[in-house]
């Protein structure tokens, strides 16, 4: 059933994101506006889920392995896999591998975390990802 269920999550998917999340909406991010008791509508949107499968499975818990695109939420989807078989379920561990072209070799361990050590590596991801890290430029007129 698990199985199942996970191919429907595959390629492009239309998604809810959480209420509790980072995502703007009117300039607030929904977390602030959903414990301020704010009341708003998120709407599904496109996402893009490359890969997804099943590594463990010990009932009642299973580890997923997914490949997704940006603005993809791994709580959505474990919320919405609970719901297509027909129960529930939530995150209770995240490990991410990688974002955008950033991966787990470009990351400090946190007894890493000394200032010289976060500036080499900010050296270090401006020579190897500069076009990742180029804000776009934009123009006004007046």
């Amino acid at each position: 059933m698990l199985e199942e269920a996970l191919s429907r999550f595959h390629g492009e998917i239309l998604q809810t994101p959480p209420l509790y999340s980072a995502l703007k909406l009117h300039g607030y991010r929904l977390a602030d506006l959903t414990r301020a008791g704010v009341k708003v509508e998120v709407r599904p949107r496109p996402v893009t889920c490359h890969a997804i499968q099943c590594v463990q499975f010990s009932p009642p818990s299973f580890t997923l392995e997914v490949h997704c695109g940006g603005g993809f939420y791994i709580r959505s989807l474990v919320h919405d896999l609970g719901n297509a078989l027909g129960s529930c379920a939530h995150v209770r561990e995240l490990h991410r591998y990688q974002q955008g072209p950033f991966t787990e070799q470009d990351m400090l361990d946190s007894n890493e975390w000394t200032m010289q050590n976060i500036l080499i590596a900010i050296q270090k991801a401006k020579e190897t990802h500069a076009a990742f890290l180029e804000c776009p430029r934009t123009k006004a007129s007046m």
